[in-house]
């Protein structure tokens, strides 16, 4: 096949993935009606299914196809939503619709953390005034009942993916297939053969290439009512109304040439010269309205303008707002509005400003990165009939405005990649001791053990095949620890993530070395170097595969000069166990230099 004509290979497979993604976007304009639903549902499991089947008919124009593909057909076949989408295709064409189930999750929202006060599922059945019914005989908090929200968010399910709702599978397996086009794409432009194989050994390394529109917003999928009244409520957020360069500047000359780029400028910078423009207008104006700037990459993106009517209004606002930031990834938001400020009341300290009797306006300018940075900037606001008056600019840094909580929780989603979920080790997993087998056949029955107690024991008694399986499922109990606990950890509290994950390289690379001795004394020298060069991909961190690789190398070197100084051994001096003699001491010697 010429270079030429080979991206025509691909027209028919991206025909098939484009086709999904239309069929996706009908499947959640359709969600809340099952029918109309069922059928999208169905045609685009189909059309997904098919991109890999027209890519397969190309394959005589691609050289090396076959060892190319198989990298990725080994990737795929291994990936538990991947497979899904394989045998449902296969159910709906020689059975029939596939089952569904559908679930309301029921959260009561009562802050910005948009973590709910309570929530809990109720049949796809009730309805909003039977779940109204069912919230007021509970013993809600006087605030809540005033103030608060419940929010009902329908889930469909396949009966065969329970942990995954549908509209997030289908994308995943849209963006994991779109990557794998990217990939032939890539494949087919190269003419050499020894590059050909070095593409090859890298492929298969899959990449989230979903757009931001298939990117999950919960919100799409949910309705909200006020408690106290059983009203649906709205969206909030509206965006800024259009006006033309030329009318902005003739009503504010003082914008002109300006053009903000945070990478170039600096956060704060950018922050401190948005805010004295927006004195001048609120100054020429009489006031501020509440705008949102979300900024990615370092430059001007969207605004949006915000207009709560209420307090509770805000809650759900913002919660929408990190809807908006989670799509599109934004790096940097900035709020510029109109507050209420009030000192701080000991004797009331649940008091809000606007409630003070000796509260004051001001204009004010939040602001968070996706970086952790934040600040706060705020002046007094005096009026006198139409006239306004502003006061001396304050600075305050690190301020930890609760408005943003909900865009914090995205960015900490974010930081642990798209593929965000709680860790869950399947039963035909791979066992994370990296033994080969899967978990339910290796270390699942030992996991609840003392394991660290166990291994010791046994290994400073010499049971070194016993401490070896102890030392295995150790490796397994910290690894999924780590994976449950610190991972999410780290990306909530970045600043503070540091001195956690060097207590964890250091730990997980004791367990590992205490594991390779183990196995070094029963002569396992390969297969501990084997385990060691495995292990480097437990931790997302470079200083700790670093680490291990280099210990690895060490060892590979020490045993490599162990065997090259026996190769010359007679016969008679191994019959009369010299050798053997030889090797227990130079791997007692190794073991001894890999015990930490």
């Amino acid at each position: 096949m010429t270079s030429s004509t080979k991206p025509e290979a691909l027209q028919t497979a991206g025909k098939r993935l484009e086709d999904s993604h239309f069929l996706w976007h009908q499947c959640a304009s359709s969600y809340w009606n099952l029918d109309v639903f069922h059928i999208q549902l169905n045609s685009c499991i189909q059309s997904l299914r098919s991109v890999t089947f027209m890519l397969q008919k190309q394959k005589s124009g691609f050289p090396s196809f076959d060892v190319w593909y198989e990298r990725w057909r080994t990737a795929m076949k291994g990936d538990e939503i991947l497979s899904w989408l394989v045998e449902s295709c296969n159910h709906i064409e020689k059975e029939g619709d596939l089952v569904v189930n559908s679930q309301f999750k029921v959260s009561i929202l009562v802050d910005y953390k948009d973590t709910g006060f309570e929530s809990f599922i109720v049949p796809p059945s009730t309805t909003s005034t039977e779940i109204l019914e069912e919230l007021r005989k509970r013993d809600l908090p006087k605030t809540l009942t005033k103030f608060g929200f419940y929010r009902i968010e329908k889930r469909w399910i396949s009966a065969t993916l329970p942990d995954h709702e549908l509209l997030n599978a289908l994308a995943y397996c849209y963006g994991v297939l779109k990557y794998l086009l990217i990939d032939a794409q890539s494949f087919l432009t190269i003419e050499d053969e020894s590059e050909s194989e070095e593409f090859i050994s890298q492929t298969a390394k899959r990449r989230d290439e979903r757009p931001d529109c298939m990117v999950d917003n919960n919100w799409d999928r949910s309705q909200l009512f006020k408690i106290a009244t059983g009203e649906d409520v709205i969206s909030f957020s509206e965006p800024a109304p259009e006006i033309s360069d030329q009318e902005i500047l003739d009503r504010y000359p003082f914008l002109k040439d300006e053009k903000f780029n945070v990478q170039q400028e600096g956060f704060f910078e950018v922050c401190d010269t948005l805010f004295q423009k927006a004195r001048l207008i609120c100054a020429k104006d009489g006031g501020h309205v509440t705008i949102v700037m979300l900024l990615k990459d370092g430059a001007p993106g969207k605004i949006i303008n915000l207009q709560p009517e209420t307090r509770s209004d805000k809650w759900i606002l913002w919660s929408q707002v990190a809807a908006e930031v989670k799509r599109v990834q934004v790096d940097y938001v900035i709020c510029i509005s109109e507050i209420w400020t009030a000192p701080y009341d000991p004797d009331n300290p649940n008091r809000h400003a606007v409630d003070a009797p000796d509260r004051k306006e001001a204009l004010s300018l939040s602001a968070v990165s996706f970086a952790d940075e934040q600040y706060h900037i705020f002046c007094l606001l005096e009026r006198k009939g139409k006239r306004i008056s502003l006061g001396k600019t304050i600075y305050v840094k690190e301020k930890n405005s609760h408005i943003f909580d909900p865009i914090r929780k995205v960015w900490q989603q974010r930081r642990l990649g798209n593929a965000f979920k709680p860790f869950k080790l399947a039963s035909r997993s791979p066992c994370l001791c990296h033994s080969g087998k899967k978990y339910k056949l290796c270390c699942r029955r030992y996991v609840e053990d003392k394991s660290y107690e166990r291994a010791t024991d046994l290994h400073r008694t010499g049971k070194y095949r016993q401490a070896e399986r102890a030392y295995r499922a150790w490796l397994t109990q910290y690894t999924m620890w780590y994976n449950e606990h610190t991972v999410h950890f780290a990306a909530g509290r970045p600043k503070d993530a540091e001195k956690w994950i060097e207590m964890e390289r250091k730990a997980l690379l004791e367990i590992c070395c205490n594991l390779a001795n183990s196995m070094l004394m029963q002569g396992k020298l390969d297969e501990a170097i084997d385990m060691l060069n495995k292990s480097s991909a437990i931790m997302e961190d470079e200083k700790f595969k670093n680490q291990m690789i280099e210990t690895a190398k060490t060892l590979a070197k020490q045993v490599s000069e162990w065997k090259l100084s026996n190769c010359g051994k007679n016969d008679s001096e191994q019959a009369n166990g010299g050798a053997l003699t030889t090797y227990n001491s130079a791997k007692a010697e190794i073991a001894s230099q890999l015990h930490m």
